[in-house]
């Protein structure tokens, strides 16, 4: 009996033991590895001494989804949450390869203990695929703070040039774009979505541009419409894909619609501005940096019913373009008459005011001028009512036009604003002035305040640095302005701009500047 005992005890420690090292031995395997990657040791890795040539963008897949692989360099993007804390078994998703019979492993890697300065330094981590008849390829993988968006189509059609456009016709691109978030939507929570969908390119001024922007339109498998929600900006079947190439800070718009729709949009009598989140992008197969994931602005997006007409404006005149309502010969004849002069009284004058200080603040020449305008207007029947929704605003922050684009931050201490339509509505509305002086004085102390719009720059710019964006952008494509156009040039200009104005507005007589008369009509 006491020999049966022994034996029993000895089997239970032996087998609590072997329970141990499996336990181990498990958690040794798990901390080895990356996005479901195993990690070799230095030894395994010194034992691979020869590899092929291979490319490897039809290879790797991120969560199921073909990977974002720059051909040229042979470089994966892949999407990470990244804070102070984050190390390397903290990341999400799982990279794999298509054949199973392809094994992947990372190679030993000291910066796998620092992944926050990993990323912002853009150090590039070996990939190793090892293929059925033993040989070995590798790649480099750059992960992100940013989301990283692929697109990958080929040409299947033309969209035919309208009478407003001066570029002629483009190519409409059919494939598939796939979005990894990090971080979605700010939650910290790890988002992978891919949808069918066709391209094609905008922009009139930029349409040069070797850096392209792009109109997305989401499609289903029966090749219909379909709303897909992206980076949490909600769904929609149509999207923007901005380029952001005509600023070197990539900051001027991202700057401009969290200001507007984190404060001014508040107001009742205000129209929200595009929604949107920083993305890296690989388009077939090449990297192309920084870009502006956008919501278009339509009927859908501001919420209007089908009895509110939308059109968008344009320079010296009206680009007649319904946007997703029914457009009347009276919404052309309001419009037509607004230009004009006439229907100056038709404008919302709260709407009007926020609009033009905000274009004032930050020196939006296209927007002052009505080119890059959005006119919503209701009861256009009855008694119509003309509010102003603000979009594309790379026109700004000093950025002005003379045989070309260039920077002139002298231009911080002069004002920019429809004057026309304010010595208009001054007639009807004697008390504009003071008004204008109030509101001014009121958002200086919130939205507008120095302190506010400075840390709305920072932190997008510490967005774009910190994830190791930036710098790749910046090797991609040369500056536009020589160097001269920089995120401590911008925060130089919003000071003393900010500081010019309030002296504009301290006082509403001097709203008015010297020698201008209001115009016959």
């Amino acid at each position: 009996m006491h020999k049966k005992r022994i034996w029993r005890t000895a089997v239970l420690f032996l087998c609590l033991f072997v329970l141990g090292f499996v336990t181990a031995v498990y958690y040794s395997r798990e901390i080895s590895h990356c996005m479901g990657v195993p990690i070799l040791t230095e030894e395994e890795y010194s034992r691979i001494t020869e590899y092929t040539q291979q490319d490897l963008s039809g290879i790797l897949l991120a969560d199921g989804f073909p990977a974002a692989v720059d051909r040229e360099t042979n470089t994966v993007y892949l999407s990470q949450n990244i804070t102070e804390e984050t190390y390397y078994t903290d990341l999400k998703g799982v990279v794999s390869s298509e054949d199973e019979n392809i094994l992947l492993y990372f190679a030993p890697d000291e910066n796998l203990a620092d992944m926050p300065a990993a990323v912002k330094n853009g150090h590039a981590f070996k990939l190793i695929a090892n293929f059925a008849d033993g040989s070995f390829a590798q790649c480099d993988v750059v992960f992100t703070a940013l989301p990283v968006l692929n697109m990958d189509g080929d040409v299947a059609g033309v969209k035919k040039a309208t009478e407003y456009d001066a570029n002629g016709d483009r190519d409409i691109y059919s494939g598939t774009v796939s979005v990894w978030d990090g971080c979605y939507a700010g939650t910290g929570e790890y988002s992978a979505k891919s949808s069918a969908a066709q391209w094609h390119q905008r922009g009139n001024s930029t349409f040069r541009y070797d850096k392209k922007s792009w109109k997305l339109n989401f499609k289903d498998k029966e090749g219909n419409n379909a709303d897909v929600d992206f980076l949490g900006l909600e769904a929609d079947d149509d999207w923007v894909l901005n380029a952001v190439a005509r600023d070197d800070t990539r900051l001027r718009e991202k700057v401009v619609m969290d200001l507007w729709n984190n404060g001014m949009a508040q107001e009742e009598y205000n129209y929200k501005m595009s929604a949107s989140q920083y993305v890296e992008v690989v388009t077939n197969g090449e990297y192309m940096g920084i870009y502006l994931l956008q919501r278009r602005l339509d009927a859908k997006y501001l919420e209007l019913d089908e009895s509110i007409q939308l059109a968008k404006g344009g320079k010296g005149h009206i680009l007649y373009e319904p946007v997703d309502t029914t457009e009347t010969e009276a919404t052309l004849d309001t419009l037509v008459k607004l230009r004009e002069g006439e229907n100056v009284k038709y404008l919302d004058v709260d709407n009007w005011i926020d609009n033009s200080l905000f274009i004032d603040a930050f020196y939006m020449a296209d927007n002052a001028s009505r080119y890059n305008t959005y006119y919503i207007i209701k009861d256009i029947i009855s008694q119509p009512q003309i509010s102003i929704a603000l979009w594309d605003t790379d026109f700004s922050f000093g950025i002005g036009y003379n045989l070309g684009f260039i920077h002139q931050p002298e231009k911080a201490d002069e004002q920019r604003r429809n004057k026309d339509e304010l010595y208009l509505l001054a007639e009807i509305h004697p008390d504009i002035y003071s008004r204008m002086s109030q509101r001014w004085q009121q958002l200086r102390q919130g939205v507008l305040s120095t302190e506010n719009v400075l840390n709305t720059i920072t932190a997008n710019h510490t967005r774009l640095t910190d994830s190791g964006a930036f710098a790749r952008d910046d090797a991609k494509w040369p500056d536009e302005y020589g160097g001269t156009d920089t995120y401590e040039a911008m925060c130089r200009y919003v000071s003393t701009r900010l500081e010019y104005l309030d002296s504009c507005y301290e006082n509403g007589d001097v709203i008015r500047e010297t020698g201008d008369t209001v115009p016959d009509r």
